[in-house]
């Protein structure tokens, strides 16, 4: 009954060129005309067939096309669709696009300009072997730089699952975590975007959910949090320190690096050890990447 141009592009927009990158609106009609027939559901019999892919020919459209000024060649439906494809995946857009997207969730929320050359360089190079692409990005030497120590921002996912880790902890049952997890804005596998969702510090570091982690952090190290215990050893080994032993002792087992002067500061009237835990949690220095 018409074209789904929505589907044409989202294969554009979100998996291979970019938002509005190369293409216009035309290529957007164009693109939805070869992927008419493209569908899904039974083949033959529903009952003695699986479900999936398939390919309508009597409602794809045989006229001829052209997406991103390349004419289409006439073909069967399906190979035209499959040939399109493929030339979005080699267009140069499509190594741009993902590249930055796998820089930026890797490195920092605005990857270095000539990274993102490099590394685009290989994608193309290797004909879109991811694999080749990760070990670019994490042999350049902009993945150590100290300008991106601390660039990233955890998401509340992130933040949860390495806060167990750190801790130990064991889950009985996961009503707690989940709860934790939906007040922090990223409840799981409820996004309502295609795109899921974000992984930059923008979209997480907002005082008003921030409490929500620092509560979290807190409930769990008090032995609070429903359905979740930490490792039984965690506590009993900082108890009988000093206050200031007890910020190095944790400093040591659950940071990546040292804390700064200013990380510290303000530690000072932690006097319990699930408390001074806790904030530790909820600090810069473990909830930045």
């Amino acid at each position: 009954t018409g074209l789904n141009e929505n589907y044409a592009r989202e294969l554009m927009e979100l998996h291979t060129l970019g938002v509005d990158n190369y293409y216009e609106q035309r290529d957007v009609y164009e693109l939805a005309r070869v992927l008419t027939g493209w569908t899904h559901g039974w083949e033959g019999d529903p009952y003695a067939s699986e479900y999936g892919f398939r390919f309508q020919a009597d409602v794809h459209d045989d006229g001829s096309k052209r997406v991103l000024g390349s004419k289409v060649r006439k073909k069967d439906g399906e190979k035209e669709g499959i040939e399109t494809i493929r030339r979005l995946a080699h267009h140069p857009g499509t190594a741009e696009y993902v590249t930055w997207k796998l820089c930026r969730y890797l490195i920092n929320d605005e990857p270095d300009p000539g990274l993102l050359a490099r590394v685009s360089e290989v994608f193309r190079d290797t004909k879109g072997d991811l694999p080749a692409v990760y070990r670019a990005i994490v042999l350049d030497p902009e993945f150590i730089h100290p300008r991106n120590h601390r660039a990233k921002f955890k998401s509340p996912f992130e933040f949860v699952v390495s806060a167990l880790r750190a801790t130990g902890a064991q889950i009985h049952e996961p009503r707690g975590v989940l709860l934790g997890l939906h007040r922090m804005g990223q409840p799981l596998y409820q996004c309502e975007d295609p795109t899921g969702y974000f992984d930059q510090t923008e979209a997480w570091l907002d005082p008003g959910v921030l409490v929500h982690r620092w509560d979290f952090a807190l409930k769990l190290t008090s032995g609070k949090l429903q359905g979740v215990t930490m490792h039984p050893e965690v506590l009993p080994s900082l108890i009988p320190l000093e206050p200031s032993k007890r910020l190095d002792a944790i400093q040591r087992s659950m940071l990546p690096v040292a804390m700064t002067p200013e990380d510290r500061a303000g530690f000072d009237h932690a006097q319990s050890a699930p408390y001074l835990l806790g904030l530790v949690l909820g600090s810069p220095a473990f909830q930045e990447q």
